[in-house]
């Protein structure tokens, strides 16, 4: 807690390759896939590596049913084919923040306002975004354990 704010801080870090896939099986670094936001046709290959960081302030606020939290993120991403190390390709990053108002009487019940920089966006893509939802997209994640099951490649 900090000035009656409670803090969260979420980060996330995926690594995926394709062993053995068709020509034609591909993953990106598209939008949830790396960059939330960032789409390009640039961001093809067998092999990706994310990483998100994002922290997100509870405000004591209440106003007509609506409770306010504020939020800023950072995303970085590669895509390669396996021929070198990940590690070796070009990051593309993404940074920004927003602000979120939930109201539990709404039939969307979160509504966020969301700005997004890509300071290295390749040509074809833009180099921000202003965006509105009508729900949160991140979605909640149940750590808890579970049967193994196959993830899809994409």
């Amino acid at each position: 807690r900090f000035m009656g704010l409670v803090v969260r801080e979420f980060l996330q870090v995926d690594y995926t390759v394709g062993l053995d896939r068709y020509r034609k099986d591909r993953v990106t670094i598209n939008d949830r896939h790396g960059i939330t936001g960032l789409k390009s046709d640039y961001f093809r290959g067998t092999q990706r590596f994310a990483l998100r960081w994002s922290p997100v302030a509870f405000t004591p606020i209440y106003f007509y049913g609506f409770r306010m939290s504020l939020f800023v993120f950072g995303e970085s991403a590669a895509v390669s084919f396996q021929e070198k190390p990940i590690w070796y390709e070009d990051f593309y990053h993404g940074l920004g923040a927003g602000i979120r108002l939930r109201n539990e009487r709404l039939v969307f019940q979160t509504l966020q306002l969301r700005f997004a920089w890509y300071p290295d966006a390749p040509p074809d893509a833009a180099h921000y975004e202003v965006h509105v939802f009508g729900e949160d997209p991140a979605g909640f994640v149940e750590l808890g354990p579970r049967e193994p099951e196959p993830i899809p490649y994409r």
